[in-house]
């Protein structure tokens, strides 16, 4: 395995998945603007923008939440590590896969948002959020 060194502990992998989020995100506005846009001969309008763009972030979704669960995940974990508690994941793909065994798809964006609030709770202390 290739070992980096001088990155934030856990900065490769957003780095990395931020790039493939960007252009699939931009790959599907530019896919659907041909079918929102009426007139094509002129600039959308800001409504057919909006449209664009609120579809691009309803499909975005489905891909991205689960990477940032992966990384919640991984942020939680290391942020234990200081409380003396065993890591569950050696890292970003193995990560990945246990989630993948563990939660079904289709459950995956509600866990995600428990591990999402799960993170914040860790970072913020003992204050609601």
């Amino acid at each position: 395995m290739v070992q980096v060194f001088g990155l934030y502990k856990g900065a490769l992998g957003p780095l990395i998945g931020q790039g493939f989020v960007s252009a699939t995100q931009f790959g599907i506005y530019a896919t659907l603007m041909p079918y929102i846009q009426q007139d094509r001969t002129k600039r959308p309008s800001l409504t057919e923008v909006v449209k664009a763009g609120c579809l691009t972030g309803t499909v975005m979704f489905i891909f991205v939440t689960p990477m940032e669960g992966v990384k919640a995940r991984l942020q939680v974990q290391y942020s234990e590590r200081h409380t003396g508690v065993a890591p569950k994941y050696t890292g970003t793909v193995d990560c990945y896969k246990k989630v993948w065994r563990e939660v079904p798809y289709t459950h995956a964006h509600a866990h995600i948002f428990a591990f999402t609030r799960e993170r914040e709770q860790s970072i913020d202390g003992d204050r609601d959020v």
